[in-house]
């Protein structure tokens, strides 16, 4: 113990929900763990402010749906409740197109700038994806006979060989962008294929599997609830290092502590990751 300043079992490096999840199921099996936070809060990607009449405000990642089932599972298990989402409390939604007057429109129109040709188009594209996804098992993705294609493939050149215009080009293109998962242009056709089939999606896009839920409570509340219920959790502790030894590991924070355990769980995304050394 020469020069360590504490010793865990396993150290979790990163308070997000992935590293709060990984430290609660290491302590339920029984391990010690230290969980360390470079910021002063915990959950990461997800966060929440009160207001002064009592109301959460969520100011990260909110909505869930079906195809969640890890989460939605743990959900449960903390005790917190899962409600619609898309709901006003209380109002009704409305979006408002451009223009000195706007207008309300109904989620699911079709885009002024779609004509019949398109609607028609888009339709036989999602036939065009259902037979993909029909391809894909579920439970082996990778065992697809079109696997090597698919995945040298963008969803774009996929969808212009299924003979989309170029208003349904600009369709998915915008669904991509606004989903988060990057151009069509620079997405593998396959990547994206087993994400709808292994979520039990058909055609480009289900809300009742991706986003159709949120936690009443906050989805920040995941994370307060699980940090609460672990042992040693510290905050405002950034990692400076990680060193992998034969036996034992050892992290070095900042402030020059240094951390010794059997086990280093490094739940952080690529960005902060790169800033360890």
């Amino acid at each position: 113990m020469t020069g360590i300043d504490d010793r865990a079992d396993v150290l979790v490096v990163g308070a997000g929900l992935a590293g709060l999840s990984a430290a609660r199921d290491l302590e339920a099996a029984g391990a010690r763990v230290t969980v360390l936070e470079a910021r002063d809060r915990v959950g990461g990607r997800v966060e929440q402010v009160e207001l002064p009449d009592g109301r959460r405000v969520q100011l990260g990642g909110e909505v869930v749906g079906n195809a969640h089932t890890s989460y939605l599972g743990l959900v449960e298990e903390l005790g917190l409740t899962l409600t619609a989402s898309y709901v006003a409390e209380p109002g009704e939604i409305t979006r408002q197109t451009a223009g000195p007057a706007g207008r309300s429109i109904d989620v699911g129109d079709w885009p002024s700038w779609c004509t019949p040709a398109d609607q028609a188009s888009y339709d036989e594209v999602e036939a065009a994806l259902d037979k993909v996804l029909s391809s894909i098992d579920p439970d082996d993705p990778w065992s697809c006979p079109d696997l090597g294609r698919l995945d040298r493939m963008s969803v774009a050149d996929w969808l212009r060989e299924a003979g989309a215009t170029p208003n349904v080009l600009r369709l998915h293109e915008l669904m991509h962008l606004g989903l988060a998962d990057g151009s069509t242009e620079r997405q593998s056709m396959f990547a994206y294929a087993r994400k709808q089939r292994v979520g039990g999606t058909t055609g480009a896009y289900d809300v009742e599997q991706w986003e159709n839920l949120r936690v009443a409570e906050g989805s920040a509340t995941v994370a307060l609830t699980m940090a609460a219920g672990l042992r040693d959790v510290r905050l405002s502790t950034p990692v400076r290092s990680i060193s992998i030894g034969a036996g034992d590991s050892t992290v070095t924070t900042h402030d020059g502590q240094r951390l010794e355990a059997a086990a280093v769980v490094l739940a952080l995304p690529s960005g902060p990751a790169r800033g360890i050394e």
